[in-house]
């Protein structure tokens, strides 16, 4: 399965408002509280974990190319005929 990073949508942080003026209505309390912040949902946090996983997998799978280039050379690898009719007519 290939992401596209480009169809996830992202989760952007609205400005924070400037402070009000000393003395102008505000409270020492909600000076001190931290900004609110952002949760993501436990669809984006799977989407983030396999963007991840994908950055870090290899493009080639070294492991799975020498099986087969041995199969070949030992004469254990003989696919479908069906299956090559059907890619070599772009099926």
């Amino acid at each position: 399965m290939r992401i596209d990073p480009k169809s996830v949508e992202r989760v952007s942080v609205p400005p924070t408002p400037a402070p009000a003026a000393e003395g102008k209505g505000t409270r020492p309390e909600a000076a001190a509280r931290p900004a609110a912040g952002v949760s993501l949902s436990p669809s984006a946090q799977e989407i983030r974990a396999y963007q991840k996983a994908a950055a870090e997998a290899p493009a080639i799978r070294e492991d799975l190319v020498a099986e087969l280039k041995a199969a070949i050379a030992a004469n254990r690898y003989h696919p479908p005929a069906e299956d090559l009719a059907r890619k070599l007519l772009g099926g």
